[in-house]
């Protein structure tokens, strides 16, 4: 069953329970009039068309006169100036400023935010492929500075010799040339040479940060750059008989 809101046309449906509990009394839940539902309460859509058609006619009947051979204004064939009908919610509320103002204010709050968790982050996003475009975009806006990317598996080992210290007695003296192949510019990496005995079990280990294993003109903050090639020269303790074989790694 369906009603109509005699104040402002609105449609809603409505049940025989609900009629029952209400006492036949309703708000409309689009202009708050209270009314009876049973004086407008139809069983089909087609039959609450029916009727306001014939409510509108008699009103503009009764503004302008009725004559068998002149067409009432403002009604054509078959009820056109009536609007097709669809049923409403029963409880839909009206959108109020006040409501438009606190969803505003809720999504700009929850903008800042999100604004918040990225700038905070933005270090651990910037070193995803897949967020630092939009990373980067957010400070150029805001003028931060990103760290550069890091991927060590980009980072190919082109020579290695590890040899006795020709100066310094129970020293090794290790030389390393590695290669940037990242389509990018990245940040230069741990650099870790560890000893294993013939058993693979580890003898020694030690891990040098990119101050420690540069030359000391060298920028840093700049970064290997795409193809760049890097030398590096190293002394370290010599870990004794024990030591089988060595390995190296980007961290």
């Amino acid at each position: 069953m369906y009603t109509c809101c005699p104040k402002c046309a609105a449609v809603f449906e409505v049940s025989a329970a609900l009629l029952a509990e209400a006492g036949g009394r309703a708000r409309c839940g689009e202009c708050r009039h209270v009314y009876n539902v049973f004086d407008a309460l139809y069983d089909t859509l087609s039959d609450l068309r029916e009727a306001r058609t014939e409510s509108t006619r008699l009103r503009i009947e009764a503004l302008y006169g009725s004559d068998s051979g002149n067409e009432i204004p403002g009604v054509g064939m078959a009820g056109d100036t009536v609007p097709e009908l669809t049923p409403a919610a029963w409880q839909l509320q009206p959108v109020r400023g006040a409501d438009l103002l606190s969803g505003l204010g809720i999504f700009l709050l929850l903008g800042l935010l999100g604004a918040q968790g990225i700038w905070f982050n933005r270090a651990a996003l910037a070193a995803q492929p897949e967020w630092r475009p939009a990373v980067t975009r957010l400070c150029t806006l805001v003028n931060c500075n990103l760290p550069l990317p890091k991927e060590p598996s980009q980072l190919v080992l082109l020579s290695r010799d590890v040899r006795q210290h020709p100066d310094a007695d129970g020293a090794l003296l290790i030389d390393v040339e590695f290669e940037n192949q990242a389509p990018f510019t990245q940040a230069y990496p741990v650099f870790e040479v560890s000893f294993s005995d013939q058993s693979g079990n580890p003898v020694a280990m030690r891990r040098f940060r990119p101050a420690e294993y540069l030359k000391a003109k060298t920028d840093i903050d700049a970064g290997i750059r795409s193809e760049q090639r890097v030398s590096v020269e190293l002394e370290v303790l010599d870990p004794g008989e024990s030591a089988a074989s060595y390995q190296f790694e980007f961290l």
